[in-house]
């Protein structure tokens, strides 16, 4: 029997990104190619453990968003996700840029790698 796994990538590059970037306290955490990579090479170890968990035959769908619409037409959307300071936001603007921009770049290498990669 064949299974299929079905991975929300984004919650994997969130999570890792969360730890990556010490929940927050980096001001900079993509600023530099090094840190980049680094956050790479810990998001694509993740995926590796995610691979290690499909039994032979098996497939792995990796799911990769865009930003959310929904901030767009509802500014309070996810307003109640703040901690208990009133913070809510790990990454500025241009950190969003970069982060959103090294998934795109990871969903072509995995596309390239044979691995379906839903968007």
């Amino acid at each position: 029997m064949k299974i299929n796994i079905v991975v929300d990538g984004n919650y994997i590059a969130f999570a890792e990104f969360s730890l990556f970037s010490n929940y927050g306290k980096d001001s900079d955490p993509l600023g530099t190619e090094r840190k980049r990579a680094n956050f790479i090479q810990g998001l694509v170890n993740r995926i590796f453990y995610t691979i290690n968990g499909i039994p032979k035959g098996g497939r792995l769908v990796f799911c990769l968003d865009s930003r959310s619409w929904r901030k767009e037409i509802d500014r309070e959307y996810k307003k109640s996700r703040e901690d208990s300071k009133g913070n809510k936001k790990i990454m500025d603007n241009a950190t969003k840029e970069i982060f959103y921009k090294v998934l795109a770049d990871l969903g072509d290498v995995l596309e390239n790698a044979g691995i379906c990669v839903s968007k």
